[in-house]
This record gives structure tokens, C-alpha cells and sequence, in this order.
């Protein structure tokens, strides 16, 4: 499986770094503030943990963050309220019997979703609010005890993910109605047999938007529009700046403004922003420049993610979607955001620790 917000996280599993408070001149307070204007304060997380690894990977409107942790003997799913003073953390348990467990997303109502260890595999989950025992998501129709994890759920509890679906691992892009339902395949942009496809968020409008597999053997960003009646439209392709060759989304926001990555034909990475309308009509892209990933966006517009610097280190980024040119690194090197909530606080990693960054 891709596992895209868990193969990042696994980027930084290997870095211990101090965290330190960034600044600049200004403040905050006002409803779309710069970026650059803006002084940023930082709040480690991690250290509420036995374990040497914790990372926050979501948070809602209310400053609940989800993500993961090293136990001290496993990885384990955590919830922080980062409200708290100090911050309170809540070790999210595996299923029955197993051991590791992770979260990668929350909504407004306190839902979690993530993976937790099933026998030999893991598969997709969710906690139920002020819960820390999880259910298991629905995988009637899919292959048989078959991997599946789930990334994001909405306001309105719709989950959407991933989950293999044949005997030789092929993933395909899964929704959830809720944590009850069964789940639907989206279709994806190939028409081979080992055609990819994962979901990587859904808004609150029900727009799904992740990546597929095309013929050419490239991963590309993809949107799935609702239909109307329960189920959604292929997907609409997110083009590729010139002269790049594949790429993924990974957030939306309740404007259609949709966030991610794609990869240049020499190889470097560039974060990329589109917006797609309520027919379907994608605007863009507009390119954030070499060295950089867009991971999410609230529904103000600010973009979060990171900035890898000349020496290959990365740096937590924020982008005022409005506009792009408004732009500031957050935290010292070896740091990545992957959230920020409606008040601008923002989660993710720095070093080996789980952080919230919020301007002042």
C-alpha cells in the first residue's frame, strides 16, 4: 500500500531535533492575517510520551490532533487536546489482540480514523468520539483479508481511504458513507489491470481528491465529484505543471481548493495547488515552486506543508492561499506541517516529536 502521510512520517522517524518557536515581525488576529507577517509559536507535543517517536498528522476545529507515537514497545495511535494546559495526550488502542495502530485523521465531532493491526495485516479503523477502543471499517466486496487504511473523514463522517483489492496488491481508492457502511471502489484514471488509485481526503462538499495510476505507468492527482445518488463520477484528471511527470493530491478545502504534489521530469518535487469547481472544471495548476510539498488547507486558504532547502533538509512551510507569494518557514530543519485548522493552528513533526504551530 502507498501509505502517503505514513511514508513521510517514516522520512523523519530517523531526526532529533530541538524545537524552537519561529518569529517575524506582526502578529496575527485578524481573519485571513499574512503569513509572513505573522509571529509563530510552537508547542511540543511529543513530550507527553514515553516513546522516542511521535508525530501529529490532523487536527480539527477544535485543537483535538490525531497521529501516531512510539509507545516504547509499539506504534500506537494517539489523540492530543492541545487546548489543555498542559496539552493532554490519549493513547489510541489497536484492535483486540494486536499491537500497532495509527490515525491519520479527525473531524469536527471528534471522529478518528486511521489503521490498526489485524492478524497479519493492518486495516482501516475508526475511534468513535472520547473513545479509545476502535472499530473496524467495512471490507465487504473487497479482497478478503486484505490491507486498507483510512486517511480522512469529513464533518459530515463520510471516511475515505485505500485498500487492496486483488491477489497482487493492487490498491484502489475506497469511501465509506460512514463507519457503519459498506465500502464503494472509485474508479480510477487507468485501464490496465493493475490500474492504482487511493484517497487521500474528502471535503465537507464530498469531494474526494487523491491519486491514480494512468497507462503511462504515472501516478497523477485525481478528484472524484458525487453523482448525486450515492456514488461518484470517474475521476477528473488535476493536470501536471509543464514538463512534470506525475503527481497526487492530497486536501480540499470547502472552496475547492485542492493542494499536493508533483514531481518535475528531473526529479524534484514541487507543491501545487488547483481548484475544482461544483461542475468539475479544474483551474491550474499553480506551482509553489521546487523543493516544496503542500500536505493540507483550511477552509481561510492557508497551506500547509514543507520546504526542503538547498541541503536537502525540509522545513515547515505556510502558504496564505490568496496570496502564494505570502509565505514563511515556521520551524527549524527537519519538520513538516500536515494540518491547520480553522483558528490556524497547525500540526505535524518536528525532529522526532509531535508539535502545534499557531500564530501569536
Amino acid at each position: 500500500m502507498n501509505g502517503l502521510r505514513m511514508a513521510k512520517l517514516v522520512l523523519l522517524t530517523v531526526f532529533a531535533v530541538v524545537l524552537a518557536a519561529c518569529g517575524g515581525g506582526g502578529g496575527g488576529g485578524e481573519s485571513n492575517p499574512t503569513v509572513a507577517g505573522s509571529n509563530f509559536t510552537a508547542t511540543t507535543l511529543g513530550a507527553l510520551l514515553t516513546g522516542a517517536f511521535n508525530a501529529g498528522v490532523d487536527i480539527n476545529d477544535s485543537g483535538f490532533a490525531v497521529g501516531l507515537a512510539d509507545n516504547g514497545s509499539a506504534v500506537q495511535g494517539v489523540i492530543w487536546d492541545s487546548g489543555a494546559t498542559p496539552p493532554v495526550a490519549t493513547l489510541l488502542a489497536p484492535l483486540a489482540g494486536n499491537s500497532y495502530s495509527a490515525a491519520y485523521g479527525i473531524n469536527s465531532a471528534g471522529i478518528s480514523v486511521g489503521e490498526s493491526e489485524s492478524g497479519v495485516t493492518s486495516i482501516a479503523v475508526f475511534w468513535p468520539a472520547a473513545t479509545a477502543t476502535p472499530t473496524a471499517l467495512s471490507t465487504v466486496g473487497l479482497d478478503a483479508g486484505a490491507a486498507s487504511t483510512a486517511y480522512d473523514i469529513n464533518d459530515l463522517g463520510e471516511i475515505v481511504g485505500e485498500a487492496v483489492n486483488d491477489a497482487a496488491g493492487n490498491t484502489v481508492a475506497i469511501y465509506w458513507l460512514d463507519g457503519l457502511t459498506n465500502p464503494l471502489i472509485l474508479d480510477n484514471l487507468g485501464t490496465l489491470s493493475n490500474a492504482y488509485s487511493a484517497a487521500y481526503a474528502i471535503g465537507d462538499n464530498g469531494v474526494v481528491v487523491g491519486e491514480s495510476l494512468v497507462d503511462t505507468g504515472a501516478m497523477q492527482a485525481v478528484a472524484w465529484l458525487p453523482d448525486g445518488t450515492g456514488g461518484f463520477n470517474p475521476p477528473i484528471l488535476l493536470p501536471a505543471p509543464t514538463n512534470h511527470v506525475a503527481g497526487l493530491a492530497t486536501d480540499i478545502n470547502a472552496a475547492g481548493k485542492v493542494v499536493g504534489e508533483s514531481e518535475a521530469a528531473d526529479g524534484t518535487v514541487h507543491g501545487v495547488v488547483w481548484t475544482v469547481d461544483a461542475a468539475g472544471v479544474v483551474s491550474g495548476p499553480e506551482d509553489l515552486g521546487v523543493s516544496t510539498s503542500a500536505a493540507g488547507i483550511n477552509n481561510i486558504g492557508w497551506i500547509v506543508g514543507y520546504t526542503d532547502s538547498a541541503s536537502g533538509i525540509d522545513s515547515a512551510s505556510i502558504w496564505n492561499g490568496l496570496a502564494l507569494n505570502d509565505q514563511k518557514n515556521v520551524l527549524p530543519a527537519f519538520s513538516q506541517i500536515y494540518q491547520v485548522n480553522e483558528s490556524l493552528v497547525a500540526v505535524g513533526v518536528s525532529g522526532n516529536q509531535a508539535i502545534i504551530v499557531a500564530p501569536q
